[in-house]
């Protein structure tokens, strides 16, 4: 997926690709293509699914791209397929130009949910994806244990509202240089809160779209209704048999 993505947007004048390869991947593979010559993020990051981790990779990102002047920062991961052509995706762009494309959820089910990923310190174990079914009923019970009886509190003072959103976005240059000036000053904060969380980055962003920039943001405007919409992504989760689905891309 992400050869297709670099070949065609890399290829294109007003399209600039920054790649992030995680510090685990063997990084002669990328490299010694030529389609891999644009940018490479150094330092590299562990990036384990579930961590803290993930959210210091979109940081760095971040960062980086304000080298480059642009108008949108399209967050992708290595299995998102660009199926629009970016004549096309850039008019649509223009036309809402100014909106952030994030998912912004503050429903009671989004509340639990983030309850349940803040209110728990979360080990290394709980990041692993490939235990076995004892590993997982230990840490499930461990969980239970500690929500129920010695729960974390949730207050942020630098987040006076937590939301809940895919970790995939379209934001405004606007939007990323608020952020990282946000994360700079609050850095220590925000990292002790969320360092031990789980999915922490579909939490961050999303609660500092919530509380500084809502008014300017997809979830605030009827016409986009559901997550796919508001972050202009189409990510199946119902029909299976992966949840999500992986699609086949001709």
């Amino acid at each position: 997926a992400y050869i297709s993505n670099i070949e065609r947007l890399s290829s294109h004048p007003d399209v600039k690709c920054i790649i992030s390869v995680d510090a685990k991947t063997n990084f002669s593979q990328f490299s010694s293509e030529p389609l891999f010559g644009e940018v490479h993020l150094d330092p590299r990051i562990n990036v384990d699914w579930g961590h803290y981790s993930q959210v210091l990779a979109t940081v760095s990102l971040m960062q980086k791209s304000l080298d480059y002047k642009y108008d949108y920062f399209s967050f992708l991961s290595g299995d998102d397929i660009f199926v629009s052509t970016i004549e096309k995706f850039s008019s649509f762009l223009d036309r809402h130009k100014g909106i952030d494309f994030i998912d912004v959820n503050v429903s009671p089910f989004d509340k639990a949910t983030i309850y349940r990923r803040c209110a728990y310190e979360y080990t290394t174990s709980d990041f692993n994806r490939k235990k076995n079914l004892f590993e997982a009923g230990r840490d499930y019970l461990r969980r239970e244990y500690f929500l129920k009886l010695k729960p974390r509190s949730l207050e942020i003072s630098v987040l006076p509202v937590l939301a809940k959103g895919s970790n995939w976005f379209t934001v405004t240059r606007a939007f990323v240089r608020e952020f990282l000036s946000f994360y700079d000053k609050n850095s220590t904060e925000l990292e002790n809160f969320f360092k031990n969380s789980l999915c922490s980055d579909e939490i961050l962003f999303q609660s500092f779209a919530a509380s500084c920039r809502f008014e300017r943001t997809s979830s605030n405007i009827k016409a986009f209704g559901s997550g796919d919409e508001r972050t202009l992504r189409y990510v199946d989760w119902n029909t299976g048999p992966s949840y999500p689905k992986f699609l086949n891309y001709l």
